[in-house]
């Protein structure tokens, strides 16, 4: 099972907007045709996705699995904690993970990045630990470079901005 990660930046006065995108796809995909049949499928054009592309900066492709972006969190708890509530609105609308930093809290959780052991050994450890000990090694380096590009994501975070982290 695979799921993707992303990193947006959007202007902070977008915020409210972004989250009236995901209220408008989140209708459009309940919205009934005929009274009775269930919406055409793609949503063409996807209110959320169209607004992403139209008004947000990704930061770079995301090589791996989303799902290792979760593994940090195991790894260095607290490391996708954030008190921003734009990521728990589009979480909760649109049925998937999102986690929005802004720049104070991105700084905390570089902080907590660079405190937190991501050695072959601990990752090693956490992998027998957690009874995946046939992962190891392949996936140390995926980890490893997946909190490296946390960090830059997170420090490339300006004032006046917000970042989105989506995973799947």
């Amino acid at each position: 099972m695979s799921a993707i990660g992303s990193f947006y930046l959007i202007t902070d006065d977008k915020r409210t907007d972004i989250v009236r995108a995901a209220e408008a796809q989140s209708t459009a995909l309940k919205k009934k045709r005929f009274g009775f049949l269930p919406p055409k499928l793609p949503l063409n054009p996807d209110p959320f996705w169209e607004f992403v592309r139209t008004n947000t900066e990704e930061l770079e492709q995301y090589p791996y699995s989303g799902y290792l972006l979760l593994e940090i969190e195991l790894l260095a708890p607290d490391s996708l904690g954030t008190k921003d509530a734009v990521g728990t609105w589009l979480s909760e609308i649109m049925q998937s993970s999102f986690i929005s930093f802004r720049p104070d809290d991105a700084a905390e959780i570089i902080k907590i990045l660079d405190g937190a052991d991501f050695s072959n050994e601990a990752i090693r450890k956490f992998l027998v630990e957690d009874g995946r000990e046939d992962d190891y090694p392949e996936i140390t380096e995926p980890i490893q470079n997946s909190v490296q590009r946390l960090k830059i994501w997170l420090g490339a975070i300006p004032e006046g901005k917000t970042g989105i982290l989506t995973i799947g």
